[in-house]
């Protein structure tokens, strides 16, 4: 059928060519005045007729392919009237449910058109739905009529291609977005801070964030403040219980243990907040040659929790299930803090996709469950500790002064080794962002830039 119509268009096609080679030209106005008035064109009198007959051509058989193209697609009702059916050339057929697209609807009476937001509420609509009647308009959008009450939805076509539900699509989804091992970061990934003055530059540099969970700027310029510079080019920095922009120098009365020259065993910040820091920045200002000790450690948490998953399953369902004791209890101090939060170590959905990671032993209360329990968390939570210190993505290096080390607070536990200053100084200036605004910029960048990267998942317990 559809080469059948497709011939008879190439029919019209060739009648209307040789209607438009027939056109009079008029010399003293220098324009081709066709049989259809509403095809007159104006040329200069250069151009010749073959010149417009074959420009003609070619637009009006362009036109032709795209309208037969746009037959390809067409939406049907189930018969229960429950169902849109979504059919195009060489795509896959997609069901959308009738109460799914009313809920959606993207028409301006129930969709803001600046804020994008909905404009409609729960209560303004039915508990059921079924559909009445639906087609596709010429400009690629589809409208649908309700049985249960006088309104006109509506939706671009694009919109329902983007927002497909079906099982295919969610596993396609999931693929792209889920960590691989592949991503895990073999060597240290570096950028020179050079070329991050330019928008190509900083989206390079948050996509090898997201990627690996980590990645090294070199050459940044010691000035005081310059770590929250850097980060401002991502975004604002968040603020916590330390300050926007925190140093790290030893301290004799520590008011964390970072402040100090002890070792520091593999940790995530914060792990106390409900929404711990997303990326960390860490600059160093200074780091002087007789000070023996103080190399910084990265490993990716993301890989010792799936080597859990897989190697030793059920001490990954314990640590999924039962929760730590995350905390901060500091009086002496010019603002006193009392932080609990108790979570599991590992957040992972009902078919194991793993979406958050909690580690921070240094930071861990007393463990409140159920006294049966107690034995197997321990096993578990030792198992979990031996696959981090071994794993094989652990990077281990000594920062010089200009370096600043950027990563995912929520993928990369980091560490220090013990130092001894020998009447050195070893300066650090550091810095957070929120997770959610993070990955925000680098998808704004990605669609801006035209770049095919789909955004990694960020640990930030969003279900894949």
């Amino acid at each position: 059928m559809q080469y059948r119509n497709l011939v008879a268009r190439v029919a019209i096609f060739k009648l209307s060519y040789r209607r438009f080679a027939s056109l009079h030209i008029n010399q003293q106005s220098s324009c081709f005045t066709p049989l259809t008035p509403s095809l007159s064109t104006c040329y200069k009198k250069e151009h010749t007729l073959n010149s417009v007959n074959n420009g003609f051509a070619k637009n009006m058989f362009k036109g032709f392919m795209n309208s037969a193209a746009e037959e390809k697609v067409s939406i049907k009702v189930s018969q229960d009237k429950r169902l849109a059916i979504l059919s195009e050339a060489n795509e896959e057929t997609l069901n959308f449910h009738a109460l799914w697209l009313r809920h959606n609807c993207q028409c301006s009476d129930c969709k803001q058109p600046y804020s994008g937001q909905k404009a409609i509420t729960v209560a303004q609509l039915k508990k059921a739905y079924t559909i009445k009647s639906v087609h596709v308009d010429s400009e690629k959008f589809v409208h649908i009529l309700w049985n249960e009450e006088n309104h006109l939805s509506r939706f671009p076509l694009m919109f329902l291609r983007e927002n497909r539900y079906s099982d295919d699509a969610l596993r396609r989804q999931k693929s792209n977005s889920s960590l691989a091992v592949e991503n895990t970061a073999s060597v240290l990934p570096k950028i020179k801070y050079e070329a991050l003055l330019n928008e190509e530059g900083v989206f390079q540099w948050m996509n090898m964030i997201n990627l690996h969970g980590l990645c090294l700027i070199q050459g940044v310029p010691l000035s005081d403040g310059m770590v929250r510079n850097v980060a401002k080019l991502i975004w604002p920095i968040q603020h916590t219980i330390y300050g926007s922009v925190w140093d790290v120098k030893s301290d004799p009365r520590p008011i964390n243990i970072a402040y100090s020259d002890v070792k520091l065993d593999f940790h995530m910040d914060l792990a106390y907040y409900e929404s711990p820091p997303g990326i960390q920045f860490l600059h160093c200002m200074r780091f002087d040659d007789c000070i023996e000790g103080g190399d910084s450690l990265f490993v990716d948490a993301w890989h010792a929790a799936e080597t859990l998953r897989v190697k030793h399953p059920e001490d990954f369902e314990i640590l999924t299930r039962i929760p730590a004791t995350f905390q901060k209890i500091h009086s002496d101090r010019d603002h006193p803090v009392h932080m609990i939060y108790r979570r599991p170590h590992i957040m992972a959905t009902p078919d194991g996709q793993i979406v958050g990671v909690f580690w921070a032993p240094a930071f861990e209360g007393p463990l409140q469950i159920k006294e049966d329990l107690v034995e197997h968390y321990y096993r578990a939570y030792h198992r979990f500790a031996t696959l981090i210190d071994s794993s094989p993505t652990k990077i281990s290096f000594r920062l010089v002064p200009g370096d600043l080390i950027s990563f995912n607070n929520r993928r990369i536990l980091h560490a220090r080794s013990e130092f001894h200053l020998n009447d050195g100084v070893r300066h650090l200036q550091g810095c957070y962002m929120n997770i959610d605004e993070y990955q925000s910029r680098l998808e704004v960048l990605s669609r801006r830039n035209g770049k095919q990267h789909p955004v990694k998942h960020t640990l930030n317990q969003s279900w894949l």
